[in-house]
């Protein structure tokens, strides 16, 4: 029920729950940290291999808000390839992202602190020409 509940959610506002949020009396935002603290604590996790899966397969899921919102971003991205065939310009938002600055931002990870990227967000990234 909390699976469905956090797709549905993000479909309402293109992005994970915070800490706090409630969504339709469901403390989703405590249920995500519930479940990144299991998950990151191997040792006492109690997640099941499926829901972790299941929760792998949001495109905005990540297990650190870090990862979170670099898949956000990416995500974002992606959707704005696929409706316009080219990379945003500079201060143009979508969806109240400015995808150009963090485009440049990656760019400059790659190019010069590559230990901030992982090697899978650098394929995914080179994946859309950048």
């Amino acid at each position: 029920r909390k699976y469905d509940m956090l797709e549905e959610f993000i479909e309402e506002h293109g992005r994970l729950p915070q800490m706090k949020e409630h969504h339709k009396g469901v403390a989703l935002g405590a249920w995500i940290g519930n479940m990144r603290w299991s998950h990151n604590n191997q040792h006492n996790s109690t997640i099941l291999p499926e829901h972790i899966a299941r929760l792998e397969s949001l495109p905005l899921w990540g297990w650190t808000g870090k990862e979170a919102e670099w898949n956000r971003h990416y995500h974002f991205l992606s959707l704005f390839l696929e409706e316009h065939a080219r990379l945003p310009y500079p201060l143009e938002e979508y969806k109240t992202l400015k995808l150009s600055d963090w485009i440049f931002k990656q760019q400059q990870f790659k190019k010069w602190i590559r230990a901030t990227l992982t090697n899978d967000q650098i394929t995914r990234l080179e994946k859309l020409g950048v």
